[in-house]
């Protein structure tokens, strides 16, 4: 069973303090749509927020009725959303702290592309739901990068970033076991959820000016680390920089594969 890694889990932790200034903008809408495909009514259902991060996830699922419970492997992010008022408990994907078939549903938005085997934390999403229940899942599809990705990456560069191993191997080897349809099929069929609906969609994130553009992708974990590291003048030139290589880009509309399936 391949656990989240431990520089991930530092990463976003580092991360939070940040998140919610950029990041969690897009985050909320992509959750929006992942709910939006249940295929139950989440009406009084306690359902499990797996990877809560800022709790885009439960935000969502609290707005349709459900009773949201969170789980992070990133401390730092529950304490940044604790405000919240949430039940939540630090926990790996692939190893929840969760009794089986103990609650009505379980979502994890954006989670199963950090897993070297994303059929582990499919399997224990389903573990954990009740009979009827629903599991939730998106990850992004390999349709329609944005450029605004690679050029503030660029302008981070030239400021001294370098890209953290965690993020790389992420980016050239994991995302991709669940960025197609047939390879989300395939890891649902290894999970025993073989039944769940997989569709792929294009999602307004409501990310649409070089200000939201760039608070959201300087906000990111591999990103934000490093910006915050930098003395004052430093980071704001490179968000300045960073804003003049943004202007004029289309809106963000970034490719999600969703999957939406009762568990037997």
């Amino acid at each position: 069973m391949a656990r989240l890694s431990p520089a991930v889990r530092d990463a976003y932790s580092a991360a939070a303090s940040n998140w919610g200034e950029g990041p969690a903008r897009l985050y909320r809408r992509l959750a929006e749509a992942m709910i939006d495909h249940s295929p139950i009514d989440l009406e009084g259902r306690t359902v499990l927020d797996v990877g809560a991060g800022s709790g885009a996830v439960s935000g969502a699922l609290a707005d349709r009725g459900a009773r949201p419970m969170q789980v992070d492997f990133a401390i730092g992010m529950l304490l940044a959303n604790r405000s919240l008022g949430l039940p939540a408990t630090a926990g790996d994907v692939t190893m929840l702290p969760v009794r089986t078939e103990s609650l009505g549903g379980a979502a994890a938005g954006f989670c199963l592309n950090h897993l070297a085997d994303p059929a582990s934390g499919l399997r224990e999403l389903a573990r954990v739901v009740e009979p009827g229940g629903v599991v939730l899942t998106s990850t992004f599809g390999q349709h329609g990068s944005h450029p605004a990705k690679e050029l503030v990456d660029e302008v981070a560069i030239r400021y001294g970033f370098v890209f953290p191993d965690w993020y790389r191997e992420m980016k050239t080897t994991i995302e991709q076991l669940v960025g197609t349809i047939d390879a989300v099929r395939a890891v649902a069929v290894a999970a025993g959820l073989g039944g769940a609906e997989i569709t792929e969609e294009t999602v307004d994130a409501g990310i649409d000016t070089p200000e939201a553009m760039a608070a959201y992708r300087l906000g990111m974990a591999h990103l934000s680390p490093f910006v915050a590291s930098l003395p004052p003048d430093r980071r704001h030139a490179l968000r300045e920089e960073t804003l003049a290589a943004l202007d004029g880009l289309p809106p963000v509309l970034p490719s999600v594969i969703i999957l939406a399936g009762c568990v037997g």
